[in-house]
């Protein structure tokens, strides 16, 4: 669609887009493309819905990184381990968490 027609249509586009109760299965599945003539870039205008389901999903993968880069270390330490202890600020510096060794109670 030109930015020519997104404007006439805005309202009417705004309109069936927020109300889309379901997300589709891709970020861009119910998304409107918004072009200016001669231009290669374009923009989309997204459903809030699908928007919403995106940014759940992002969390869900930064949570699902968080885990796998965590049992590597615990791999990786117990494959190298020399039966030796790690305090609590070697340890959150192991799994990429220094910022939170300067909170922890003197011991």
């Amino acid at each position: 669609m030109t930015t020519s027609e997104a404007r006439k249509n805005l309202p009417g586009l705004v309109r069936a887009g927020s109300q889309i109760a379901a997300p589709s299965d891709s970020l861009l599945g119910n998304a409107v493309q918004i072009q200016t003539r001669g231009e290669r870039q374009s923009v989309y205008l997204i459903p809030e819905v699908d928007a919403m389901a995106a940014e759940a999903r992002i969390e869900e993968l930064e949570e699902e990184l968080e885990d796998i880069s965590l049992l590597v270390y615990v791999q990786d330490r117990v494959a190298n381990s020399t039966g030796e202890r790690l305090s609590a600020s070697e340890f959150l510096t192991g799994i990429g968490m220094a910022e939170y060794v300067e909170q922890l109670p003197d011991a």
